[in-house]
């Protein structure tokens, strides 16, 4: 009855391990690190939401309100987010243990006799005790992921961003562009008047005609470039058409002050997706290395019940052991590339340790750079507009002629266009440091007043 009572036990422990419940995943752990990186009005969308309606983009695009859609509206990010599910079902995988195995044989002396049956349930014991190790191997895989899936998205808000921006300023440089053309064709009218007059000569009435020509071409590849960036937009959207995306007239830059490289560096290190998935493959790695190298994994033993039972009515019951001999195969290989991984791991997160901070450093001089190109294209327009507002009351006072007038306003739409070119560059800038970051600690303080008025 002895070896009755330690199977029961034995039986009574698998079955407990094999039952109780795996951690589960935190739903809101990723909305939550969605909304640290990409805003408070980043949302992640139910599993059974809908996606946005054209009465949603009734309103005018914002930066803000283009994340908003990629998240809710992209299928991307849903397929995305059914990554997780599937790293949850690897992890409760994890927590199980193997089905036992029933084996039967029926046996009989040649030449005829009494029928043998022989039969065993067998469990193995090595996912039983292994069971903690492997849990922790899914455990890092799912937080693994998490970061990718989260390092997705964050590239997907990002690029929906960028094309905002440029979608913004292609059509404020199309309306720059048509006020240009309209300035050169009355220019081409006042010369041809005088033409009639005999007041200009026909060289300058051709070279007029000329430049009027040329604006109409760059009006024509601006409207294609605007249609290119509104459907770039409208795919970043997840969209299958651009008509109905309403975009703003301006494009503004927000007044920010200087920036901190150090503090903007140790937030990237804090909240990078990138460097918390190889931080959890380093984890990952090392669980592995645990999971290989236990005690059991050479034998993989398996317990069970045994016995006999003869059609002559004769039985036997016990307990039975299988062992598995570690002849060929003694797991040094196993254990040795098991350590192998951990090292890759290791130096893979250090590379993308290092790549982050450089992330930062170039987005941090880009913007310096580029805010001193606006800075001295926005002088330049205002001085342009002093210039202007001189020629003006010089044309009043009966000083200058018309054609001079416009030669002013036209220069001055040509320094806008400059400026435009600097904001558009300027906020790309600035959204390609908050990607750098990962935080909305800094985005936040320039997002609202950064998209366009």
């Amino acid at each position: 009855m002895k070896h009755v009572r330690v199977f029961s036990f034995v039986s009574a422990l698998i079955v407990l391990m094999a039952c109780s419940s795996a951690p589960v995943r935190d739903s809101a752990a990723l909305a939550e690190a969605v909304q640290r990186a990409a805003g408070a009005n980043a949302r992640l969308p139910a599993a059974d939401a809908g996606y946005l309606d054209a009465a949603w983009f009734a309103e005018p695009l914002s930066a803000d309100r283009a994340v908003q859609a990629v998240l809710a509206n992209h299928p991307l990010v849903r397929a995305e987010l059914t990554r997780l599910d599937a790293a949850q079902a690897e992890r409760l995988q994890a927590g199980l243990l193997r089905n036992p195995m029933l084996s039967a044989m029926a046996l009989r002396p040649q030449g005829g006799g009494r029928w043998e049956l022989d039969y065993g349930l067998m469990q193995g014991l090595f996912d039983l005790f292994a069971r903690s190790r492997r849990i922790a191997v899914a455990d890092a895989v799912q937080a693994r992921t998490e970061a990718e899936v989260l390092a997705k998205l964050l590239d997907l808000a990002h690029a929906a961003k960028g094309n905002f921006y440029r979608a913004a300023a292609a059509q404020a440089r199309v309306a720059l562009l048509q006020e240009r053309l309209r300035l050169d064709t009355q220019g081409q009218d006042l010369l041809d008047a005088q033409l009639r007059q005999g007041a200009a000569t026909v060289e300058a009435a051709l070279r007029q005609r000329a430049a009027v020509a040329e604006r109409a071409h760059e009006l024509r590849v601006a409207e294609v470039a605007l249609a290119q960036a509104r459907s770039t937009l409208a795919d970043g959207l997840g969209l299958s058409a651009a008509v109905v995306l309403r975009l703003p007239n301006e494009l503004s830059v927000p007044d920010f002050g200087e920036l901190d490289e150090a503090q903007l560096r140790q937030l990237a290190f804090a909240h990078r997706p990138e460097l918390r998935a190889a931080q959890a493959a380093v984890r990952q790695a090392q669980a592995e290395r645990a999971l290989q190298g236990a005690a059991l994994r050479n034998a993989e033993p398996a317990l069970g019940r045994a016995g006999m039972r003869e059609s002559g009515g004769m039985r036997l019951d016990g307990v039975g052991l299988q062992i598995s001999l570690p002849v060929f195969d003694s797991g040094r290989a196993r254990a040795a590339l098991a350590e192998t991984n951990v090292q890759d791991a290791q130096f893979r997160a250090e590379a993308q340790r290092r790549r982050i901070s450089l992330d930062v450093a170039l987005a941090v001089e880009r913007i310096a750079i580029t805010r001193i190109g606006l800075a001295q294209a926005e002088r330049a327009l205002r001085e342009l507009e002093r210039a202007a507002e001189l020629q003006f009351r010089s044309h009043r006072a009966g000083n200058s002629d018309a054609t001079t007038l416009l030669a002013a306003s036209s220069a001055i739409l040509d320094a806008s266009l400059r400026v435009l070119d600097g904001r558009e560059a300027l906020v790309s800038d600035l959204a390609g440091l908050q990607w750098a970051v990962a935080s909305s600690e800094f985005g936040e303080r320039f997002e609202r007043r950064s998209t366009a008025e």
